[in-house]
């Protein structure tokens, strides 16, 4: 690990994001978490991850879309 990155994690052990969805996209995630046996917060912390880990594969959007 990158020292630098490692001094941020100490500095900054946790973070936060507040998703606001509608309740379709909520529904279909919480279906989705009960289908794994994990929670909403746990899926959700996955699919970010997934997608911080694709990022530079060129295949994921890097500006979400005007609403």
């Amino acid at each position: 690990m990158d020292r630098r990155l490692a001094k941020r994690v100490v500095e900054h052990p946790e973070a936060s994001v507040t998703l606001n969805l509608d309740e379709f996209a909520y529904r279909s995630i919480e279906q989705e978490s009960v289908k794994l046996g994990v929670s909403v917060e746990e899926f959700a912390i996955f699919g970010l991850l997934y997608y911080l880990a694709d990022i530079d594969s060129g295949r994921i959007a890097r500006r979400i879309p005007p609403p």
